[in-house]
């Protein structure tokens, strides 16, 4: 367990990739401008 609280079965390192997909619900009618492809964290000690 990460002193974050996060608990995971798998990890990626710095420089490393992974395939991933995420899907975001929003209500019917919802325009949407622009989207953004980047993940950000935190790393702790």
């Amino acid at each position: 367990m990460y002193q974050s609280g996060v608990q995971t079965d798998a990890a990626i390192e710095p420089g490393q990739s992974f395939p991933f997909e995420c899907s975001v619900e929003f209500p019917k009618g919802t325009s949407i401008s622009y989207y953004i492809k980047k993940i950000s964290w935190e790393e702790y000690e």
